[in-house]
């Protein structure tokens, strides 16, 4: 006999010291047109009054969990233990997020139906900027063409509104228990940036269908990183000058790039990858053997996959 019962929906939003936004992202997750039945806050250690804010204004509701964990453990980490926790609490959809995200009142609503009507156990919402609602808050890719605006995501969707294998993926995704309990959580000690990409890829190669359906729109800041152009601006390197940002940046690229790629691509990557940084640490930087340093021995750990050495970067977060 069909099961008929209702299929339960938990949020989980990571936060670290952005009280203010938080409460904004949390004010939308409780006006949602298909309410939510738990909404999981994971609070990687903040210092800015985080728990007291929330005791003041939201946990005397019950669809809050609140976990304070006793280490900042990075997004990656967040994200690992709110996966989770809302598996072990029994949950049969759980919604990704960080802490500065605003969902729109349809959102969950528009990415439940359309993921019950396609079958797929794993959908993102199209992202948008909060600066500018006409860009994406990170790029998407249809096949071999680039999106980075709503406009032409709109146009390059297929004939459900879907752009498939491709997403801003901890910006609202809604994913079944089965895909995690087949996959797994996600690798807490990648701790920041890498995550996301290694996480999709596990998705994908396990024969899960992923897509960004344009019919569900979440509200981000847009995505700023550092990029330094090179060879008069031909090329471009990403470098924040945060000593922790930049070893989990490097180590994690490299890691993911061997597993999941041929050797012979992986191999060609790694060439064009050192060919650059070296360019622009011993030409651009004059000799910059400080950052050299950090980048070969995130190489280093990367390859080898030693992903706990980031923590002796900590004190730059």
């Amino acid at each position: 006999m069909e099961d008929k019962r209702k299929e339960t929906i938990c949020a989980v939003v990571v936060t670290f010291n952005r009280k203010k936004l938080l409460g904004e992202c949390l004010d939308t997750l409780l006006v949602q047109r298909r309410p939510l039945d738990s909404i999981i806050i994971i609070d990687n250690d903040s210092s800015d009054g985080t728990e007291e804010f929330l005791k003041e204004k939201y946990l005397n509701n019950s669809v809050f969990h609140y976990v304070r964990l006793p280490e900042n453990t990075g997004g990656a980490g967040g994200f690992h233990e709110g996966m989770k926790k809302g598996i072990e609490r029994g949950f049969d959809w759980l919604w990704l997020m960080d802490d500065d995200g605003k969902a729109n009142t349809t959102t969950l609503d528009a990415l439940y139906k359309k993921a019950k009507e396609l079958n797929i156990k794993a959908i993102a919402p199209l992202v948008v900027s909060i600066e500018n609602k006409g860009s994406l808050c990170s790029r998407l890719s249809n096949k071999s063409k680039k999106i980075y605006d709503v406009s032409t995501a709109l146009a390059l969707s297929d004939e459900n509104g879907c752009i498939w294998n491709s997403a801003s993926f901890f910006n609202g995704l809604l994913i079944n228990r089965d895909v995690i309990q087949k996959i797994g959580l996600t690798i807490k000690d990648f701790f920041i940036w890498g995550d996301e990409r290694e996480y999709q890829s596990r998705i994908i190669i396990s024969g899960f269908r992923l897509c960004t359906y344009v019919g569900a729109i979440f509200q981000h800041p847009i995505t700023k990183t550092r990029l330094h152009p090179i060879l008069y601006g031909l090329i471009r390197v990403k470098w924040t000058d945060n000593n922790l940002k930049d070893y989990c940046a490097t180590r994690n690229w490299i890691y993911i790039t061997k597993k999941y790629n041929t050797y012979s691509f992986f191999l060609k990557k790694v060439i064009i990858h050192l060919l650059k940084y070296i360019y622009y640490f011993i030409l651009v930087r004059k000799f910059d053997v400080k950052n050299l340093r950090i980048y070969f021995c995130a190489l280093r750990d990367g390859y080898l996959g030693n992903l706990k050495l980031h923590k002796k970067y900590m004190q730059q977060l």
